[in-house]
């Protein structure tokens, strides 16, 4: 994975950067970014999961790599790009998913989201 100075899956930095976008008229634009992420990330996950096709994996890891950047999930991301330059790895399949459980978790908490 990379070398980051932050804990957790999520880079502070990228809420920091969503977070400005707030305004009065949408307070909720964090919460809508992160239930809209999760919502679609979700269905990401249990495309991987069910295809067993190469092209089909290509295609996911880059759809989902940069959705999980603007969120800031950098590993998540870092494992779709590997995912998207050798979509025959299956072996990267369970990592991204392992990945992705702690991404829903830490951006539930940080969007104090009691459910999504």
């Amino acid at each position: 994975m990379s070398h980051r100075d932050y804990p957790g899956p999520i880079n502070p930095a990228a809420k920091e950067a969503l977070e400005f976008l707030v305004t009065p008229d949408n307070p909720h634009l964090y919460q809508d970014l992160i239930r809209s992420y999760l919502k679609i990330s979700d269905e990401l996950a249990e495309s991987l999961q069910k295809s067993h096709v190469p092209d089909t994996y290509r295609k996911i890891a880059h759809t989902w790599r940069s959705s999980s950047l603007s969120l800031g999930a950098e590993d998540l991301a870092a494992l779709c790009k590997d995912l998207e330059s050798n979509p025959e790895n299956s072996d990267l399949i369970p990592l991204i998913l392992i990945e992705y459980a702690k991404v829903k978790t830490a951006l539930i908490d940080s969007g104090n989201l009691s459910t999504v």
